[in-house]
């Protein structure tokens, strides 16, 4: 909890960090804006370093306890303190009380550093995040062993606390920012609570609810809110916008949240009794790293590219408005329409609450692993495509 609550305070921080750095160098030498495109890069190398940290935990936990591995990469966290050096360094210093900014882009108590140099500090900080996130999704598996309800709750109980934590970081960090720099953080805590509540309703309804199809397809269909944020005119300086935009987001989240952790259990049990087959490396741990690594490479390409879209509406029409209807409303649209479609492929997931057969489907996976060139069943592998 610990770790999430700071690292929510960190991402939301280094963001507002490189953006308003990065507006302020375009400021001062006179060029165009390239903001979008910068921040998109850098979360973009983010992602990577996270796919990078998410593949090295099949073969450590193998190696070494889970806790251990742990442990080791929440500690390279403390590389960021780095930054803190290094702007110290070169003359930054704390916001004085009474200071005056020239422009809306002067931040000039910040130090005197290439900006660029935040993005490697950002990448190292990637490696320990995936792996983390990674040991977040193998570790239940090891506490309550390969039962189907079990493991739901479980990943529930684990998403819980750490949505707890990571929705009073991201507010916390707003209340520190709000009013001098942004309102941003205000609506990733609101996602935050809304995944809070999306993992709590899987836990409620473990026994009742045992596949993820059906927190799947309510996901898809509470990606289509999105669509009036182009349309949406908050007014300049209300807080109580932030708040409302947040509010919209949390049936967002929940929909994800729910799909997410049913449907890793699901992954668990399926390949939880394959563990002892392989010395080397972990098949569950393996398997989540290309999940969790396939949807990084999508990001880390899109993000850049989208930024750059982005810029280029700003700079030529002076509002992100009309990006937003491609960016954000179409692309989650498609994305939507996808999900649902996927969600009808397994067999016997027409009906609204499927019921697959977990023991079936472990045998098979077993098979797999014992046969030569086999094939997996029609619905474990359409449940993989349907979380990539």
């Amino acid at each position: 909890m610990l770790y999430k609550f700071g690292l929510e305070a960190f991402n939301g921080a280094i963001v507002t960090l490189a953006t308003n750095r990065y507006d302020q160098d375009a400021y001062l030498s006179g060029t165009p804006s390239r903001t979008f495109e910068k921040i998109g890069l850098l979360s973009g190398l983010n992602q990577v370093f996270q796919c990078v940290g998410s593949v090295l935990i099949a073969p450590l936990i193998k190696q070494w306890p889970t806790r251990t591995v742990l442990s080791g990469s929440i500690f390279v966290l403390i590389f960021a303190a780095i930054l803190l050096v290094v702007d110290a360094a070169t003359g930054g210093h704390i916001k004085p009380a009474n200071f005056t900014p020239a422009h809306k882009n002067d931040f000039s108590y910040y130090g005197h550093y290439n900006t660029d140099w935040i993005i490697p500090i950002y990448c190292v900080t990637g490696v320990a995040y995936g792996m983390v996130e990674l040991i977040r999704r193998v570790i239940p598996r090891d506490i309550v062993g390969g039962d189907p309800e079990k493991l739901q709750r479980m990943d529930a109980l684990v998403h819980i606390f750490y949505e707890v934590s990571g929705t009073a970081g991201a507010f916390a960090t707003a209340l520190g920012l709000i009013p001098r720099l942004e309102w941003s953080q205000i609506i990733v805590g609101g996602s935050n609570f809304g995944e809070l509540l999306g993992a709590f309703s899987v836990f409620l309804l473990a026994n009742y609810v045992k596949t993820p199809i059906p927190w799947l397809r309510l996901d898809a269909i509470m990606l289509l809110i999105i669509w009036y944020i182009p349309y949406y005119y908050p007014s300049v300086g209300e807080v109580k916008c932030a708040w409302i935009i947040a509010a919209t987001f949390i049936p967002i989240s929940f929909g994800w949240a729910a799909g997410d952790v049913s449907l890793a259990a699901y992954i668990q049990t399926l390949l939880g009794r394959l563990e002892s087959k392989d010395k080397e490396v972990s098949p569950l741990g393996a398997v989540m790293a290309f999940l969790y690594s396939s949807y990084i490479i999508i990001y880390a390409i899109a993000n850049p590219l989208l930024g750059k879209y982005i810029d280029s509406v700003y700079n030529s029409t002076g509002s992100v408005r009309p990006a937003l209807v491609n960016t954000a409303a179409v692309q989650l649209t498609v994305i939507s329409v996808m999900v649902f479609i996927s969600t009808m492929i397994p067999k016997g997931a027409i009906a609204c609450n499927p019921k697959l057969d977990d023991d079936q489907a472990v045998e098979n996976a077993e098979t797999i692993d014992a046969v030569p060139n086999s094939t997996p069943p029609k619905y474990s592998i359409s449940d993989t495509v349907v979380h990539v």
